[in-house]
């Protein structure tokens, strides 16, 4: 099991040299900090505790300033170390940093409290209660304070006697699935390139594994691995690690990328969340305002958007949706925290509920009770609700664990259950991407709708070609979805296909005979016609009939394979452009290239009908043209 220490505090309050006198590591690397004496960026080590178990740990800052540094260390962490100096006692970073550690919502941890030798015995039990009161009712109310010196060494045994414990008692669930790594150092290694490091948050990642870096979408291979200093094969979630990336310069990457597997997860402008706001916030949150939003390694600005709510008071729970300018990407049930626009102040925090969620309508009791359901953790009711939304793009399992914080098992049996209820009906196996049996309802009931419209107003048409059909449904049809929903109902004998065409099962052409006498004509003079056939216009004339008539006879001939149409206007015999085709491929075995006078000495064609043939070549791929010539493609 590997478990991630973060320490948390006011500044000065001895957290860094506390750590250096567990590990023997002095985590203050920049020149900056050793000058100033402050911590000013994150920190990690790791401690050997007895049982040989190797814990993580994370140094963060404690400067008001750096409370950003603070959240970024704290986002991975699974438990915390809260230290207290005894000649301060209680300050705003100690109290603003146990909020955070509530609102990420961290679970256990313990109390460190530093300088006992500055103090007389009597100040530390005062300082003792204080930390009492102030962590009373939350997640440390019932932790270990541990009287400590880092100068004298006092306290040290028992410090590393509680941790073993409490790492004994953390029954960690091993995160599953996707891959998701926040980075948060970025920086080059003479001979080996550039090198990230990071906490591991779920899924794993291995030596010579492609990964992706998101947002920007950026396709890396790993070239090595090391946890704790140490050469892995393997990392796995909870452990800091530290990834040397191929075929990426330092300048791509920042602090707050994130680092997954190609595909598995998606950039998003919009998080649904489940928001608390502090009782000590200075003001509530209103409906549109901007806040600063910390999550993992990344900080940025958001906008807050209440759907039954226009104001957000201090002390409250709310479902919002939380927008932003520029792409994001988290799990979901990830925690979070939002600040004042100014950084003075945390003011609140809560979980991701959907990860990539469309925007929603205000006041709308459809919002409102998806938002119940999705807080109920109900995946039944989810995927069923998320099916009918996506209409008919349809759902699949991996689209639902990157949006929303179900296990696989959950996904899985909810699946199986909605597909046995012939609620969900799976389109492609392959994909397993599935769409809401109402939607496919609504989708067959329309398309029969159309195809009656259709064949009223054009008796003499077979039908109406397919990609139509897919346009007319709407805008959303997938080529996927359409080709289920056309073989579904040809199977049922709702519909009926020929060549390209759909019509109706029972549609019979009934020409009567002034149109068979009128279709046969035509027939036979296009065809006598041989390369410079008439046009519809010509036709129309000539037959002292309209050109839709005419067009649709033509249709008809094209359908039974008879015809071919080569322009809107312009109809050629089937058997005389197959003709033509033979004669071209012969030409380009005596010569590579054709010219437009070549071709109509070939045709006996004008330039009325050789530009046409021409381009109807270029268009079935036949012949490619390059400048004023055209060349047979390598196929032929």
């Amino acid at each position: 099991m590997n478990i991630i220490l973060g320490t948390a505090g006011h500044i000065d309050h001895g957290k860094t040299t506390l750590i250096k006198a567990l590990t023997g590591v002095d985590l203050d690397r920049l020149k900056e900090e050793k000058e100033r004496g402050i911590t000013i960026e994150l920190g990690f080590t790791y401690l050997l505790l007895p049982g040989n178990q190797r814990i993580g740990i994370v140094d963060v800052p404690g400067h008001e300033k750096f409370i950003k540094r603070m959240i970024a260390g704290a986002g991975g962490i699974d438990l915390v170390l809260l230290v207290v100096a005894a000649d301060d006692g209680v300050m705003p970073q100690t109290k603003e940093h146990l909020e955070i550690c509530q609102l990420l919502n961290i679970k256990s941890g313990l109390i460190a409290l530093t300088k006992i030798d500055l103090v007389e015995p009597e100040w530390v039990e005062l300082v003792k209660e204080d930390i009492r009161n102030l962590v009373r009712g939350t997640f440390l109310d019932n932790a270990p304070i541990v009287p400590v010196s880092a100068i004298t060494r006092e306290g040290l045994p028992e410090l590393i006697s509680n941790l073993a414990e409490l790492v004994r008692r953390i029954k960690r669930e091993q995160p599953e699935g996707i891959c998701f790594l926040p980075v948060d150092r970025v920086f080059t290694i003479k001979g080996f390139g550039t090198v990230i490091t990071g906490t591991l948050i779920s899924g794993e990642i291995g030596l010579g594994e492609t990964l992706e870096v998101l947002p920007q979408r950026l396709i890396t291979k790993v070239r090595g691995i090391q946890v704790h200093n140490s050469p892995v094969g393997i990392a796995r979630a909870g452990e800091r690690t530290a990834i040397n990336l191929q075929g990426i310069e330092k300048e791509l990457l920042k602090r707050g990328d994130i680092l997954s597997r190609p595909q598995e997860l998606t950039p998003s402008f919009r998080f649904d969340v489940r928001l608390k706001v502090l009782p000590d916030a200075l003001q509530p949150i209103r409906h549109g305002d901007e806040v600063r939003f910390h999550i993992f390694t990344t900080q940025t600005f958001t906008r807050v958007i209440g759907y039954d709510k226009n104001v957000f008071e201090p002390g409250g729970e709310y479902f919002a949706q939380l927008r932003f300018s520029e792409p994001m990407v988290t799990i979901p049930g990830a925690r979070f925290i939002i600040r004042s626009i100014d950084a003075r102040q945390t003011i609140g925090g809560g979980e991701i509920l959907d990860s990539s969620p469309p925007k929603h309508k205000r006041n709308d009791p459809k919002t409102s009770e998806w938002f119940k359901i999705i807080q109920a953790r109900s995946p039944e009711k989810v995927l069923e609700i998320l099916a009918i939304s996506n209409k008919f793009q349809g759902i699949t399992p991996n689209e639902i664990r990157r949006r929303i914080s179900f296990s696989r098992a959950e996904i899985e049996n909810s699946w199986q259950k909605l597909q046995q209820a012939k609620i969900l009906v799976e389109i492609n196996p392959d994909t397993n991407q599935a769409v809401h049996s109402q939607v496919l309802q609504e989708a067959e009931e329309k398309l029969k709708t159309i195809l009656e419209e259709f064949h009223k107003n054009y008796p003499l048409k077979i039908g109406i070609p397919m990609e139509e059909a897919r346009q007319r449904l709407g805008p959303g049809i997938s080529e996927e979805f359409f080709k289920y929903l056309i073989n579904q109902m040809k199977l049922k004998s709702e519909i009926g296909i020929s060549g390209i065409m759909i019509h109706q099962a029972a549609h019979k052409l009934c020409l009567n005979s002034k149109e068979a006498k009128l279709k046969a004509e035509l027939e036979q003079l296009v065809d006598s016609s041989g390369l410079t056939p008439p046009t519809v216009r010509e036709l129309a004339a000539k037959f002292l009939v309209s050109e839709e008539e005419i067009k649709n006879l033509m249709e008809l001939l094209v359908n039974e394979e008879k015809m071919i149409k080569v322009k809107d206007e312009l109809y050629f015999s089937k058997d005389k452009i197959i003709r033509l085709k033979d004669r071209l491929i012969e030409f380009f075995c005596q010569k590579k290239e054709l010219t437009p006078s070549e071709f109509k000495e070939l045709t006996g064609a004008t330039r009325k009908h050789a530009i046409p043939l021409l381009e109807y070549f270029d268009k079935e791929k036949v012949t490619l043209r390059k400048g004023d010539v055209r060349i047979l493609r390598e196929k032929f």
